[in-house]
């Protein structure tokens, strides 16, 4: 039977890039929290073929998308209007 993998470790090291950090691009948001992904990817590859890796920036967008339907987190677009668009905590979670 397959384990449920545990993402707390690597849902908070997501929100402490976007909250505490600062950080609302994606690939500074993967940066900070890759330590975790790394570990969930070894974890998840574990006994599979090669073909089948997971590869941990795809983690991190996963979790970056599970936050967002949560409500956690949300993104939005750089414009003129908006100058600091990407990841930001959503007033609800804060």
């Amino acid at each position: 039977m397959k384990t449920k993998t545990d993402y707390t470790a690597l849902d908070v090291a997501i929100i402490a890039a976007i909250c505490v950090a600062g950080h609302r691009e994606f690939q500074d948001i993967s940066r900070y929290a890759r330590r975790h992904a790394e570990a969930i990817e070894a974890a998840e590859n574990r006994g599979k073929p090669p073909i089948r890796h997971v590869e941990a920036w795809r983690i991190v967008d996963r979790r970056l998308q599970h936050l967002r339907k949560a409500g956690r987190i949300s993104y939005t677009r750089q414009s003129k209007a908006n100058p600091n668009g990407g990841w930001v905590l959503t007033p609800e979670a804060a």
